[in-house]
């Protein structure tokens, strides 16, 4: 989805999909109601289950100065369907060039710029629950050195699930 064509500025709006079977990339032609993602460049894609892709934010040419969108659009595989998520918690302000992965039931993100031309980037980290559409601040562990704001990278995510808290151990 998306990125910038060979046209100055140009950027894309359309969904290709790699099939399994002949290892060939076909296009697929996406409904377009009830809606679909402005063109856009820098978000990031997960792949939540076998037949949701979540898409966030990323940069977009017809957003003034260059700005960020603050979106979260899901794309059905099965139905060929976008719709967009309506998240409720915290205030979660735009961005691209940020990482996104998956860990477990939620969506993780890391980092990023406010929009194109912004020098404001971000060392925050932040939940999307795919679930329930709810994103939470991360609060990060105090003895650890937050690490430094960037955009451009990538995340991976190691464990399928979060660690489970250390068991205090009984002797009888």
């Amino acid at each position: 989805l998306g990125g910038v064509g060979e046209a100055p500025r140009s950027m894309l709006s359309c969904t290709s999909l790699h099939t399994q079977a002949p290892c060939t990339w076909s296009r697929q032609e996406a409904m377009q109601e009830p809606g679909y993602p402005e063109p856009r460049q820098s978000h990031s894609a997960v792949l939540a289950d076998r037949c949701r892709i979540f898409v966030f934010g990323g940069v977009g040419q017809h957003l003034p100065s260059g700005e960020a969108f603050s979106d979260v659009w899901i794309f059905h595989l099965d139905t060929l369907l976008w719709l967009k998520a309506e998240p409720s918690g915290g205030a979660f302000p735009g961005r691209g060039g940020h990482s996104a992965t998956m860990l477990g039931r939620l969506m993780l993100v890391f980092g990023g710029a406010a929009g194109s031309s912004s020098s404001s980037h971000f060392n925050d980290l932040w939940a999307f629950d795919v679930d329930h559409h709810l994103w939470v601040q991360v609060q990060t562990d105090q003895g650890v050195p937050p690490l430094l704001p960037r955009t451009g990278h990538v995340a991976l995510a190691i464990a399928q699930t979060p660690p489970a808290a250390p068991q205090q151990s009984t002797t009888g």
